[in-house]
């Protein structure tokens, strides 16, 4: 969701900023694409 606001900052399109600069990615915050089904 940071990395969403972070985008519409930089485009101008939000009136609020973020005092601590711009969104850092980091590999554990990334969501796999594909997950395996759960084994319950």
């Amino acid at each position: 969701m940071r990395s969403c606001f972070d985008h519409l900052e930089q485009r101008g399109l939000i009136e609020q900023t973020f005092e601590r600069g711009a969104f850092i990615k980091r590999k554990r915050w990334i969501l796999p694409c594909k997950v395996e089904p759960r084994k319950d």
